[in-house]
């Protein structure tokens, strides 16, 4: 991709209203310096089934022990693992009562699985971190270390209830193998080296070092595309008056060298310019009490109680209310602490009002705010320490437009002529709060901060207190909201919102503030809300992202430790999640889907596994949209019936020497749509229609590329599943063709390369078309920056999508299965010869995992020998794979004298057949016959001219399956 940004590592939150300049924090991102924005694609989708053959026994292994279970899968890197597991439940006495008896179990299931868990690593390096009690669930959480040293956000954390574990939740990092430097940088160093990052961010700037150099430590630097890379850094915590900020730097260990930015703070921001708002003083004012509160009464000094009472002696008593207590402290940027004498008569009330002071105003706003979301959280965290402290809020900071939090401590901005004094909105005092507590709250090892996440349920938390979905009314004066969580007519979904950190924040807190509503509606408002909180607070301590909430929330719900069975309030739960996006039943990529030519037509079945309850299942369909490939771009879209795991359909063949592109189109009860294939740069699958000879066949048989130019960054390998290649072959032979398979799997910034065949032979004026097939598995960046392509003769043959500008190259193409592709050659083969070559050109940004090349045959297309001539006298002629003597089907050669399961070309067929591979000499036939032992009788001239004798014959067939993975809505199409 063009040049990449500069700089930071953001998981900060906040509130709207972009932050001045490069002071982006808030946006919950990691950016890199000097690289891209990472931006992993978090998986939602729930499957009961391995989403990598490679990994189904151990799958199988874990969920056996699990009773049963479902997961989202990580497929990064090409190496399948499961983020977060249900299950109905391994049984596990005593873990709940007993911390030490958790820890053993834990420990016991994360030694036996931890390869499935965290491929490359090994059980020691985990460390306890939590064990904890909460609600009647038991979690224990292990932090990741790689020689010693803290993978930042690796972890596993289980989660007991009843006595069974029912919730496992993965973000421990694979492959996390850095070597350990072999000298570490002086923190002296490393504390100036993150001084002058500030300062050329920023420009000068009075930058403090908040405490001692950290590290080493490994940190992630790579992202769904590009797969598990890490970096060994140290890390410094510092923060900065102007601009106003708080980050963590992470350096290299050895050299220094900036490496992430991270900001500490949770700013509430958005564009100034965006008519949005929220409630403040030009909407409502209200009284409310100040429980804990230091005030002066008659000259000595009293703490109210927990209702907001003082005593005196006599019927009146002089009263100086004070803005400081056990647990809440204002601290004002700008103004003296307001003070005033109030008169206090016994029995009676006196109300401190300063609204014609908008300083002072805000003071007294935000601290009665304080104590009421203190006292509304501690219903629902009895447990929870840090609201026994006092927390420090700093008011009319000398800024617009925002407020802030640390973590601990809370911000908020003056007013301007755009925006309200954020000190005087309730719902911008309990949103700020709301981060503090998520920061406070998480169990490590378990749980783990995410700026959208805490985003959302920060918003949720300000909207349940106020009852009102829409959040910051007042916030430009006007009565709009800032964010409103249950917009009308649609919702915000998972991932196409999944954008900046508030925005995206609207997914979970919209799906939250549905739940609520549906609660209320089933249980009555008192419990329903009730319910709903309790799922908001325990959740969000276990959830390490928006998607991880819907585990978190149904093992808050549930009432005997099976999550299989479903939760007392299971379908609410699914309802609420599945219209967000957060929860996708049975998405049919994950699964499979096959197709197989049959006289009728093609036949295309997609297979669905969804977790269920039996109280609630949840309801699909499934349609088929296909059309020409060539064609004017007509489709025609038919239901799939039901059938045996899914649904399947029949398409009517099209005429010898077309191309059907074809695609499943899957619609839950949710509303929510997927397409599969699920690739933005060519969203269909291939099929031939038509007798096709084999003119040169190779599947890398023998580990070589006989006659082919291989570049050093390409080789002939079997397929490791790194940097998203596959895992798998395509057919039964071992080897493929792909780039940088053994490296990290990844193609090379700045690289051109490309892996040339050899010069094959073509008969001219025999074949009315020649075609490339072969299996792809292709993932490039938009060709806007990399451009992928098939020449012939030097000539482009095929290339990826191109966007027009690079403010809409983000049309990536990810192949994430094996895919049957077409290609017409009949151009370059008019002088009797072609020559073909992979190439690809990248740029410095975004690198994916580029070609590889699976199954590669040249065909001729013979038309009109749909039923040869010479079927049935017993030899086998031209267009004839076999020839038995009759036209009778059913007995290994069929009426059209054609081996019978060896299905088609196409991409979708798993026909049983084999290629043992060729070079340029002919289609590849062993000397030991093995091809006709199979009941193949094919021939070819050694030459790889046109057939002779006996003809020949379909080599590819090869077991081409189609894996398929995790779909996408259409509107992201």
């Amino acid at each position: 991709m063009a040049l990449p940004i500069a700089l930071v590592l953001w998981p900060a939150a906040a509130l709207a209203i972009e932050p001045p300049a490069f002071q982006r924090a808030g946006t919950g991102e990691r950016e890199l310096v000097g690289g891209p924005v990472l931006r992993p694609v978090v998986p939602h989708q729930w499957s009961a089934r391995a989403q990598s053959p490679h990994r189904e026994r151990a799958w199988e292994a874990l969920a056996g022990e699990l009773g049963s279970a479902w997961a989202t899968w990580d497929t990064a890197g090409g190496e399948a693992r499961p983020r977060q597991i249900i299950a109905t439940g391994l049984a596990a006495p005593g873990v709940v009562a007993s911390p030490k008896e958790a820890e053993r179990v834990a420990r016991a299931v994360i030694e036996r699985h931890v390869e499935l868990l965290c491929p490359g690593a090994s059980a020691s390096d985990f460390v306890l971190v939590s064990n904890h009690e909460s609600a009647g669930i038991r979690s224990v959480g292990f932090a990741q270390r790689s020689d010693g040293r803290e993978v930042v956000g690796g972890q596993i954390g289980l989660s007991f209830a009843h006595d069974r574990l029912v919730l496992i939740t993965n973000s421990a990092e694979p492959h996390a193998l850095v070597p350990l430097a072999s000298s570490r940088i002086g923190d002296a160093t490393a504390e100036a080296r993150a001084r002058t990052l500030i300062d050329d961010d920023f420009g000068p700037s009075t930058v403090r070092i908040r405490s001692a150099v950290e590290g080493p430590m490994v940190l992630p630097v790579g992202d769904a595309s590009t797969g598990p890379r890490y970096r060994e850094v140290v890390r410094v915590d510092v923060d900065s008056r102007e601009p106003f900020g708080r980050w963590w730097v992470y350096l290299d260990a050895e050299t220094g060298e900036p490496v992430a930015r991270e900001s500490r703070m949770h700013y509430a921001s958005g564009l100034v310019f965006y008519n949005v708002a929220e409630r403040a003083p030009t909407i409502a004012r209200s009284d409310r009490p100040t429980p804990f509160t230091q005030h002066v009464v008659d000259g000595a000094t009293q703490v109210s109680d927990q209702v907001g009472f003082v005593s005196f002696a006599g019927p009146t008593a002089n009263v100086q209310p004070g803005l400081t207590g056990p647990f809440t402290d204002i601290i004002d940027e700008q103004s003296p602490i307001a003070s005033g004498t109030l008169p206090l008569a016994d029995g009676g009330g006196v109300t401190w009002n300063l609204a014609a002071n908008p300083f002072a105003d805000a003071q007294i706003t935000t601290y009665a705010h304080l104590a009421h979301v203190k006292g509304y959280v501690r219903q629902l965290a009895p447990d929870l320490g840090w609201l026994d402290g006092t927390v420090v809020a700093t008011v009319n900071i000398d800024d617009e437009c925002n407020a802030m939090s640390d973590g601990d401590a809370v911000y908020f901005f003056a007013h301007s002529d755009f925006c309200e004094n954020t000190g005087r909105m309730s719902d911008v005092v309990y949103h700020e709060f709301g981060h503090s507590v998520h920061h406070q709250s998480i169990i490590p090892g378990v749980g783990a901060f995410d700026g959208a996440l805490s985003e959302g349920i920060s918003d949720y938390l300000a909207a349940t207190i106020v009852g009102d979905s829409g959040m910051a009314r007042g916030f430009f004066y006007t009565p709009e909201p800032l964010r409103e969580l249950n917009p009308l007519g649609f919702e915000w979904t998972w991932p196409e919102d999944n954008g900046e950190v508030h925005d995206a924040g609207r997914i979970i807190g919209g799906a939250l503030w549905d739940l609520r509503t549906l609660l209320i509606a089933k249980h009555g408002a008192e419990e329903g809300i009730r319910r709903t909180d309790t799922i908001w607070y325990e959740g969000t301590r276990r959830a390490v992202d928006m998607p991880s909430m819907y585990g978190a929330a149904l093992l808050v719900n549930d009432d005997d430790g099976n999550l299989g069975n479903g939760t007392p309030d299971a379908c609410e739960i699914n309802a609420a999640f599945g219209s967000h996006g957060l929860f996708s039943a049975g998405p049919a990529a994950a699964e499979r889907v096959t197709d197989e030519e049959r006289p009728e037509g093609l036949w295309v079945h997609v297979d669905l596994s969804l977790p269920s309850f039996e109280a609630c299942p949840i309801e699909a369909t499934a349609q088929l949209e296909f059309g020409p490939r060539d064609g004017d771009g007509t489709t025609q879209i038919v239901p799939m019936v039901p059938s045996a795991g899914g649904y399947e359909a029949v398409v009517p063949p099209l005429p010898p020497g077309q191309v059907l592109r074809y695609r499943v189109l899957v619609t839950y009860g949710n509303g929510v749509e997927r397409i599969v294939p699920p690739n933005l740069g060519d969203p269909w699958f291939q099929h031939w229609f038509g007798t096709v000879e084999p003119i040169y066949c190779t599947s890398f048989a023998d580990g070589t590329a006989e006659g082919w130019n291989v570049p050093m960054r390409w080789q002939v390998s079997p397929p490791l599943g790194q940097g998203g290649d596959p895992s798998e072959p395509a057919g039964p032979d071992p080897y493929v063709l792909g780039q940088d398979l053994v490296d990290d799997g990844l193609y090379q910034p700045w690289s051109s390369e490309s892996a040339g065949s050899p010069n094959i032979s073509v008969p001219v004026g025999y074949y009315a078309s020649i075609r490339l097939h072969y299996r792809r598995w292709l993932t490039v960046e938009d060709g806007f920056y990399d451009q992928a392509r098939i020449m012939a003769d030097g000539q482009v043959a095929w290339s990826n999508f191109a966007s027009n500008n690079d403010f809409t190259a983000t049309v990536h193409h990810r192949d994430s299965q094996w895919v049957f592709h077409d290609v017409d050659l009949t151009p370059w083969a008019s002088d009797g010869q072609v020559q073909l070559a992979f190439e690809l050109d990248s740029d410095a940004g975004l690198e994916m995992g580029g070609w590889t090349v699976d199954e590669l045959c040249v065909m001729g297309f013979l038309p009109g020998v749909d039923v040869p001539p010479g079927c049935g006298n017993g030899v086998v002629d031209a267009g004839e794979q076999c020839d038995d003597g009759n036209l009778l089907p059913g007995d290994g050669c069929s009426e059209f004298c054609q081996v019978e399961g060896s299905g088609s070309s196409s991409g979708g067929s798993d026909d049983g057949g084999s290629d043992d591979g060729s070079s340029d000499d002919g289609p590849g036939l062993g000397d030991d016959g093995d091809l006709i032992d199979r009941g193949c009788a094919c021939q070819a001239r050694p030459d790889g001219g046109a057939p002779t004798g006996l003809g020949t014959l379909v080599l590819l067939a090869l077991g081409w399956s189609r894996r398929r993975s995790r779909p996408r809505r259409s509107r992201a199409q």
